[in-house]
């Protein structure tokens, strides 16, 4: 991989831009409530709220998780084996687009993540398989189709991410820099969805301009090498992976497990990374913003339009993250989330009709939401 010199302790790229034309934003100010109120037996008003925090030391905190470590609160017992001494290629440091050849390693005819004890496990234990089914915008009852399409892999460099724990029946939000070794399932747009030695769902990371580090840090670390991953907006039919202890390079294709994998017998010329928007978004001289961008000035504007719901309000710990992702031809996927001053993670996951922009509320918090700002459906 070719250097892309950051700027800051963490490159100041953009956030990875999530698949099928998805944009990423962050939003201060803007709230959607939840409020539970109980009234008599068991009346119950509720309200939902997202809003920016004041705590931004702490939001700027990124946790370093060394390969073959759990984090803070894991999802699930071990579902897979890092890789130790994996050393980063030279100029890992920035913003790479996920099909970039070499940005994944892996060993020939071996998968290092179990992607069905994984299933398993989420199936047998509904409350965590159904926290980490919202973390990934799908429903628990289509987690084992969405797993049996994710590929394993190990990340050949420090990577930037957004990790997610489990505590008290709820997602946790963790900004974590996963150790170049550690194993992952990624999805056919090349986005690290799994932290295979916890079980941990994964999301695109939030770029801060001062992040701070805390956990042990490992020899090599280097703020200035850590990479941040780009989604594809088209599907990756087969990736191209290289061994870190041989430097030679093989193919795996999308959602196998290592049983169909071909070497190439060459060592690969990697990538230069890629900082600005994927060739396949629509040229700035097309006129209009894209269905997602449309879907997510909805969002804001319904907020808007329905604030204040009634008090309490429940303020984040940070600024909350909506973002977009590929549904099918017909609808996609968006997303809000964030932390609350209380530890509690709130998300709200609507499908958008592409032609219609209409939002189907996917989970409860979407739901309440929807109830109460007509702008929402």
């Amino acid at each position: 991989m070719t250097p892309n010199e950051p700027t800051a302790p963490v490159p100041a790229a953009a956030p990875p831009a999530p698949p099928g034309g998805g944009v990423t934003v962050s939003w201060k100010a803007l709230s959607i409530v939840l409020v539970v109120v109980l009234v008599g037996l068991g009346a119950v008003v509720a309200v939902v709220a997202l809003s920016g925090g004041d705590d931004e030391a702490e939001a700027e905190e990124l946790t370093l998780e060394p390969v073959s470590s759990t984090g803070d609160n894991p999802f699930s017992p071990s579902v897979g084996t890092d890789q130790s001494n994996v050393t980063p290629p030279t100029g890992s440091g920035g913003t790479f687009p996920a099909d970039s050849v070499g940005l994944y390693g892996g060993t020939l005819n071996f998968s290092q993540c179990n992607a069905q004890q994984l299933v398993t496990f989420l199936q047998q234990n509904p409350d965590k398989g159904r926290a980490w089914a919202g973390v990934q915008g799908i429903r628990f009852e289509d987690i084992a189709t969405y797993v049996s399409e994710l590929t394993p892999v190990i990340l050949r460099s420090d990577t930037y991410v957004t990790n997610h724990g489990f505590a008290n029946g709820r997602a946790t939000t963790i900004p974590a820099v996963l150790q170049a070794g550690t194993a992952v399932l990624v999805d056919k747009y090349g986005a690290p969805r799994t932290k295979c030695y916890c079980g941990n769902p994964l999301t695109p990371p939030t770029t801060y301009s001062s992040p701070r580090y805390r956990g042990p840090q490992w020899a090599g670390f280097n703020p200035g090498s850590i990479t941040i991953i780009q989604q594809t907006t088209v599907i990756i039919e087969v990736f191209t992976l290289v061994d870190p202890t041989t430097g030679e390079s093989f193919t795996r294709p999308a959602g196998s497990d290592g049983g169909s994998d071909q070497p190439s017998g060459q060592t690969p010329t990697p990538t230069p990374p890629q900082t600005q928007a994927p060739q396949t978004q629509p040229p700035e001289t097309q006129p209009g913003p894209t269905p997602e961008e449309r879907a997510i000035a909805k969002v804001q504007d319904a907020a808007s339009a329905c604030y204040p719901f009634p008090a309490p309000i429940e303020d984040s710990n940070e600024p909350p993250n909506i973002f977009t992702s590929p549904g099918d031809s017909t609808y996609f996927v968006l997303t809000a989330n964030g932390t609350t001053v209380s530890g509690n993670f709130q998300e709200f996951i609507w499908h958008v009709d592409r032609a219609t922009l209409a939002f189907t509320p996917q989970n409860n918090f979407a739901q309440v939401a929807s109830d109460h700002c007509p702008g929402l459906n």
